[in-house]
């Protein structure tokens, strides 16, 4: 007997391989890819351009800030000290 494999009945073949190879991207891929790429890119760069709070502060030249007095918050009152007893 020979080791050969050309004379074995058909339902013997050797079956496909279990991972195929990765077929060529498709050209809606590449469009799909694209367009994902370019518009990352544009809000990124939109993002860059706008003002920062920061820059807001600037150039109206105020800084408005908010409080609140609790009973957990320590302030100053006009005879003496409030909130958090220590």
């Amino acid at each position: 007997m020979s080791a050969d494999f050309t004379d074995r009945p058909a339902r013997y073949t050797i079956a496909e391989p279990m991972f195929k190879e990765r077929r060529p991207p498709h050209l809606r891929e590449l469009i799909y890819s694209g367009v994902l790429i370019t518009m990352t890119l544009v809000l990124a760069i939109i993002g860059l351009k706008t003002p920062t709070q920061l820059d807001a502060i600037r150039q109206n030249g105020v800084l408005r800030v908010a409080t609140t007095n609790t009973p957990m918050t320590y302030f100053i009152r006009r005879v003496g000290t409030g909130g958090v007893r220590v």
